[in-house]
């Protein structure tokens, strides 16, 4: 599960709650793999979107993937997502965690402040979800 704060412990607007993109509760997250060196070729992502007013983050999740994944899959995808406007120079965190549904746990928590290449172009590429990897903008 990934979550994508909406807006900042003080109250700075963040990521819009649909992300910019219009996603509606469930929608399927456009998204691509591109590094499958860990062998996974394939999943399902799902968006719920967030409640800036409420201080609920964005989540999507992600399931059905075509290999069992452990603590050392390393899984590289990219998503669009409309930067949010910042006025300073911020860090955005993100927290990624795994969740089993059965016990409703959450475990390998990790918290990324900057890991995220944001690729810069003015419309997302027609092709359902690549991006250039080749954009020195980040």
């Amino acid at each position: 599960m990934i979550e994508i704060p909406t807006v900042s412990i003080d109250g700075t607007a963040y990521f819009a709650d649909d992300l910019g993109m219009g996603y509606t509760d469930y929608s399927d997250l456009v998204f691509d793999i591109y590094d499958s060196a860990s062998g996974v070729s394939s999943m399902t992502c799902k968006v719920y979107p967030g409640q800036g007013s409420q201080s609920i983050p964005v989540k999507i999740v992600c399931s059905n993937f075509n290999i069992l994944l452990t603590s050392s899959t390393v899984l590289k995808f990219g998503f669009w997502v409309t930067n949010p406007t910042v006025v300073r120079s911020l860090a955005i965190p993100v927290t990624i965690y795994s969740y089993n549904q059965y016990t409703a746990t959450k475990a390998n928590w990790n918290f990324l402040e900057s890991a995220f290449p944001i690729v810069t172009t003015n419309t997302p590429i027609l092709d359902n979800g690549n991006f250039m990897l080749d954009d020195t903008v980040y």
